[in-house]
């Protein structure tokens, strides 16, 4: 290694720690000091030129990304906190997770809610849980009921994408992500970059391409070298779920760019159930750590899954499976609760929507002082947040659950690999 390389990757090394202790959260502070360390420990063997360049160019976006999360930690009236799963001693073997824990007040000028919302793209489920009544509000139920439709296409080669009607007429902005294993990575030809996922040698490869980018603008450079890539090289094709996002209520319809194609229009599938009787952990909304008369994030989270998959909190005398779960304390119980289920391909817009009018419902006095909304991103999406990479290949969560007060406040818990990019 050259004295002058490895003067800049010691330099680095000492301004990213030098940045990492700027966080104000302890526990945000102590995982972004672990990653770089990690980081660095993992490639102190890499003697490859090209693969330092490449090395350091990542280091330098971690620096800038770092600098600014501090810059917005101190900005944002959020209350924020990260909590990681760790997991037995195995950690190679273990698949560990991330919770990002955040709280603030819908109507404050700094809230990021609308941001996460928007920043996890691919949902395919999400679950409702209102404590409190026995049917939910009438505007509630139209909401649940009013999630848009989405295509599924067999068989579409993916060079559809990327003919000049389809990105002109369909394609507003956005990158077209492939996950590809390494044989289909040499054959295709195209830039990527190896999975962070993977132990060396690399097996798997991500490519992204900016369908926006200038040069991929129909007969452009850039939209030639993938187009025949797709179509030559290794003509790739998938079954593909699609949905429509409608700016301006202007935008063509799917079904008329993609009708010489197997295609069926499906509507999200809706499912509820009433309970009586259910325990629910006590909530206080300044309480988001669970310090004082609260349930802390991490329990809380389980007892939901608990009640999302039907575990029954009472005792069972009729010699049949007894769980021995039990909800976390302190616990209040309430006469009934609905839970309401919703899978499909589930957009962000609809989302927030349903957001909007849980705002309006949890005003109404006879329900309990919270609402629950867990959305779940696809288990094998390539991107998590945004379109960082999602190790789903390793494990991994990829989750997101808003608890939402009577006065407005609310708590949002984001989860994902521990490994994965840190959410927004």
């Amino acid at each position: 290694m050259a004295s002058s390389s490895r003067s800049q990757i010691l330099a680095l090394y000492r301004m990213l720690m030098r940045e990492s202790n700027k966080f104000p959260s302890y526990n945000f502070r102590n995982y972004a000091i672990r990653r770089v360390k990690d980081g660095f420990r993992e490639n102190k063997h890499v003697d490859n030129p090209k693969k330092m360049d490449q090395l350091l160019s990542d280091a330098r976006e971690s620096l800038a990304l770092i600098r600014r999360q501090v810059s917005v930690g101190k900005m944002y009236g959020a209350q924020r906190t990260i909590v990681e799963g760790l997991g037995s001693r195995h950690l190679e073997k273990t698949p560990r997770t991330l919770l990002v824990c955040e709280r603030s007040h819908l109507d404050h000028e700094d809230a990021r809610l609308g941001r996460h919302v928007e920043q996890h793209s691919f949902n395919h489920q999400l679950s409702l849980l209102v404590p409190g009544c026995d049917r939910l509000p009438a505007e509630l139920d139209a909401a649940l009921k009013g999630m848009r439709s989405f295509l599924l296409v067999r068989d579409l080669p993916l060079a559809r994408l990327l003919e000049e009607d389809f990105i002109d007429q369909a394609v507003h902005k956005g990158k077209l992500v492939l996950s590809v294993d390494k044989d289909t990575y040499e054959v295709l030809g195209l830039e990527g970059k190896p999975s962070q996922y993977q132990r060396r040698p690399a097996g798997r490869y991500v490519v992204s391409v900016d369908l926006k980018d200038k040069t991929m603008s129909p007969g452009g450079r850039g939209h030639q070298r993938v187009l025949k890539a797709l179509t030559e090289h290794t003509p790739l094709s998938c079954d593909l779920l699609l949905s429509q996002h409608l700016p301006g209520g202007e935008s063509p319809a799917l079904q008329s760019l993609l009708s010489n194609h197997k295609l069926s229009e499906h509507r999200p599938r809706v499912s509820s159930r009433v309970m009586t009787s259910l325990p629910c952990p006590t909530l206080m909304t300044s309480d988001l750590q669970g310090e004082r008369q609260s349930c802390d994030p991490q329990s809380f989270l389980e007892w939901l899954g608990a009640v999302d998959v039907g575990v029954s909190f009472e005792e069972d005398r009729s010699g049949g499976y007894l769980s021995s779960y039990e909800c976390p304390q302190p616990q209040t119980v309430v006469d009934a609760a609905v839970r309401c289920g919703v899978s499909g391909l589930l957009l962000p817009e609809d989302i927030y929507g349903l957001v909007d009018v849980l705002r309006r419902s949890v005003l109404e006095p006879k329900l309990a002082p919270w609402l629950a909304l867990t959305v779940h991103g696809f288990q094998d999406s390539p991107v998590s947040w945004g379109t960082a990479e999602h190790g789903f290949l390793s494990g991994g969560e990829n989750f997101y659950t808003l608890v939402l007060f009577q006065n407005l406040d609310y708590w949002i818990c984001m989860a994902t690999g521990s490994h994965d990019a840190c959410p927004p």
